[in-house]
């Protein structure tokens, strides 16, 4: 009996100890389970943290972009400016030329400068023409040096 009783004991004590061991091994499995989750998590953040410094950068980085490529087309742009300005400085000192050329043919014709600089009027035509049909006197003088000059005058 005494052996049957041990038994039993022995069977009930083993019982108990399963359990114990059952709910120490369940509450570990549990313990294990919350920290593999807290680690997840943890390491869910420091992904999400990364990623955002990651887009952070390369949003400075296409911003940086932008401007250099902004400030790369106004250097452009003004360059394209300074070359026009360069142009039309070169084309308007070239009429300017010209217009001197025609100005100087044409006050060589009337002996003033036109108005427009560009060609003589009918008017001034007409004067040089009448200017041109006038009879001209030349007086003799004698210069301080004793040579002669000859002037023509328009009566």
């Amino acid at each position: 009996m005494w052996w049957a009783y041990s038994t039993a004991w022995l069977i009930v004590n083993m019982t108990i100890c399963s359990r114990a061991d059952a709910t120490r091994r369940e509450q570990s499995a549990r313990a294990e389970a919350y920290q593999r989750e807290r680690e997840a998590r943890v390491e869910a953040k420091a992904e999400d943290r990364q990623r955002e410094q990651e887009a952070k950068a390369e949003a400075r980085a296409m911003a940086k972009a932008e401007a250099l490529q902004r400030g790369k087309q106004i250097r452009i742009e003004v360059e394209k400016e300074l070359e026009i300005d360069r142009l039309r400085r070169k084309l308007a000192k070239k009429e300017a030329k010209e217009r001197h050329l025609q100005l100087s043919s044409a006050s060589h014709l009337v002996g003033a400068s036109t108005l427009t600089g560009v060609r003589p009027t009918e008017e001034v035509l007409v004067a040089v023409l009448n200017r041109a049909n006038k009879p001209t006197t030349t007086r003799r003088r004698t210069t301080r040096h004793g040579s002669q000059a000859c002037t023509t005058v328009g009566d």
